[in-house]
């Protein structure tokens, strides 16, 4: 829930940097997303386990984002997404 909300935060404030046309803007748009991206980096790592390395963290974001590819893939492949 936490990291949906974040998700949608900074999607927000990436749509707004890609519309916006002043450097200023554009600027603190970019900041914004920094810091969004920060807050939710931080909220990952208070929900890792102590006794957790950096090798395994690491590994367990990367099948992550290995399953969530190949699940993306099935859904486009049988036209539901």
């Amino acid at each position: 829930m936490l990291f949906e909300i974040l998700a949608n935060i900074i999607n927000k404030y990436h749509e707004r940097y890609q519309k916006a046309n002043d450097p200023k803007e554009r600027r603190k748009e970019f900041y914004q997303i920094l810091l969004w991206s920060g807050v939710g980096i931080v909220s990952i790592v208070s929900y890792v386990p102590r006794g957790t390395s950096i090798t395994q963290m690491i590994l367990a974001i990367g099948i992550f984002l290995i399953i969530l590819y190949f699940a993306i893939r099935a859904l486009k492949y049988f036209k539901i997404l």
